[in-house]
This record gives structure tokens, sequence and C-alpha cells, in this order.
């Protein structure tokens, strides 16, 4: 029902610009080509808007503007999990324990996400960085927190599926604290 009101408001703004009398001389005074490509034009232009017509309001229209939408497109990010010498299971955010101004977040951000990418093809040629970076980390944590001992440090890749919203998670590499 509100397509045939847009339209018949649409109809009337056309009916009341042609019955104006300086656009009529001014149409009259077009070359016939002309005429028909100027007719052509605002018929097409009226057809496109109602062809495909959405309810949804910006943002959320359903069209594409200037690309098409990925069909399998994962999302990749990296998890660091520590478990406290109670056994109790902690989320360690690396911005955290590092706070820093500027790009230093990123940084320390980025060092991880490019050594988690390493170790999924080469786990053993980058174990020895790995094992560093999580002892640093694992030592920042403790240095904040001086009550809490850590045993162990996770580093876990975790793939996200945006097409059909599964998860799987791997642990990449787990730093055992307790043993020495």
């Amino acid at each position: 029902m509100s397509y045939l009101l847009e339209f018949i408001a649409v109809c009337c703004v056309f009916g009341i610009l042609i019955q104006n009398a300086s656009f009529k001389k001014w149409l009259k005074e077009l070359s016939p080509r002309s005429q028909l490509i100027l007719v052509g034009f605002v018929l097409i232009m009226t057809a496109g808007h109602f062809v495909r017509s959405s309810k949804a309001t910006f943002p959320f229209v359903h069209w594409d503007m200037y690309t098409k939408p990925l069909q399998h497109l994962e999302m990749y990010h990296f998890e660091l999990e520590a478990t406290l010498s109670d056994g109790q299971l902690i989320e360690l955010n690396p911005s955290r324990l590092f706070p820093s101004l500027g790009f230093g977040s990123l940084r320390i951000h980025n060092k991880i996400h490019n050594l988690c990418v390493r170790l999924e093809t080469d786990a053993k040629s980058y174990e020895s960085d790995a094992k560093e970076l999580l002892e640093a980390i694992a030592y920042q944590y403790e240095r904040k927190h001086p009550q809490a001992s850590l045993d162990a440090v996770s580093l876990k890749w975790i793939t996200e599926s945006l097409s059909d919203n599964s998860s799987h998670s791997e642990v990449l590499f787990n730093l055992n604290r307790s043993q020495g």
C-alpha cells in the first residue's frame, strides 16, 4: 500500500511539473531526440526508485554500494589464558599489562598476532620466541599482581567464520612454568 501511495505522490509531482507553462515551453523547444532521452531518463530513474526498494533505513539497506559482500569471511584473533597457582583460569590482556600511549598497545598486539601466524605455519622454528614472549607477559602480570603466581600461560588462536557463525579454538603454545 505504501508503494502505491508513493507512486501516486511521484505522479502528482510529475503532473504539476508538466502543467507548468514555462516547463511546457522549454520541453517543446527541445529536439525530438532530446525529448526522448529526457523522458526515458526520467522513466528509468522513477522505475529504479521502486525496483528492489527496501523499507530498511540507512545504514541497514539491502544493496551493495561499491562492492559485493565476501561470502566466506574468516576472522582470526588470539587469546592469552593463564592458570594461577590455585588452579583458577584467567584471561590476560596485553594492553592492560603493557599500557602505552600511541601505538605501543598496537605494537604488542601485532607482535603476538604475527607470532600466532608463524606458530601456525612452523611451530618448531618459533618455539623460543613464543616462550620468551609468554614469559615476559607472565612476568609483567606477576609484577602487577604480587600476590598471584602463574603456573601456565596458553596462547590460543581463534578462527571465527562470519558466514556460518562458527568458531574454532586452537592452543598454539603452552608455557608451563610450574616445572621450573
